[in-house]
């Protein structure tokens, strides 16, 4: 009965840690239709955009020099090429389907959110 318990309060801790560590984003509060999700990812897509642009534009001042601008001018290019088509594969799955736009939004938001992780990674962090 005692290991019963404490592999209770184990389950229960876990729960509740694994709840803590998932961060909301602002898309998942966007419901209901698939017209008020499409608004509402609108606007966090939007949102999204300008966090990336500051972000990078602060790697381009921190790496000011012109080969090191340039190299990063051109990684940040080769990827909106890459996150465009991915996201449009991505929305070819739907075919006509409704929801095809909302994920389409989803794809990019993902993406764009990974994208500011790794500007911040690896062109603002000291190493």
């Amino acid at each position: 009965m005692k290991t019963l318990t404490v592999f209770g309060i184990f389950l229960s801790v876990l729960a509740i840690t694994s709840k803590a560590q998932q961060k909301k984003q602002p898309e998942d509060t966007c419901c209901c239709t698939t017209y008020d999700t499409g608004q509402c990812l609108i606007k966090v897509k939007a949102s999204v955009d300008t966090d990336l642009d500051n972000t990078y534009q602060k790697a381009l001042k921190r790496w000011s020099e012109p080969e090191l601008n340039a190299a990063l001018r051109k990684a940040q290019n080769a990827w909106v090429g890459y996150r465009d088509a991915n996201c449009d594969a991505e929305l070819a799955t739907y075919g006509r389907g409704t929801m095809g736009p909302n994920m389409w939004a989803f794809c990019r938001i993902r993406l764009t959110r990974q994208r500011i992780a790794e500007i911040t990674n690896v062109y603002l962090s000291e190493h």
